[in-house]
């Protein structure tokens, strides 16, 4: 590919990547979740989901991210044809962070169980 090319491409995909870390700076607890492009200090660099890689501050790109940096085998990005927008609802990790346990997920998958059968009971045909 041309390097004029390359680098429009480049371009594009960069104003597409979402912020990321790539360690934790001895602050495991600190997440970036963002929307729109944001620009924050704690961000290395852009993920490029559609290429799986990270495209540094410093220019260095860290290619297969998902795949052979994390180990995450079967990496594929969200297909937007099928999901236009991400998927959105409650997100636990910012009250359990990574001290939920397995009997707190079952308990949560439990109650939410009983009161889907609650609502699709209290209105027939299943719409709440």
């Amino acid at each position: 590919m041309p390097s004029a090319t390359r680098g429009s491409s480049d371009a594009m995909a960069v104003a597409k990547g979402r912020p990321c870390r790539i360690s934790d700076r001895n602050s495991r607890d600190i997440l970036i979740s963002a929307l729109g492009d944001v620009k924050t200090p704690l961000a290395h660099g852009r993920f490029l989901p559609g290429r799986d890689e990270v495209l540094r501050r410093d220019g260095s790109r860290i290619r297969g991210y998902f795949r052979k940096r994390l180990g995450i085998r079967r990496y594929e990005p969200l297909d937007r044809s099928v999901f236009p927008q991400a998927p959105s609802g409650w997100c636990s990790w910012g009250y359990y962070g990574r001290a939920i346990t397995e009997d707190e997920v079952l308990a949560h998958a439990n109650w939410l169980g009983m009161e889907l059968e609650r609502v699709t009971s209290a209105h027939p045909g299943g719409e709440a």
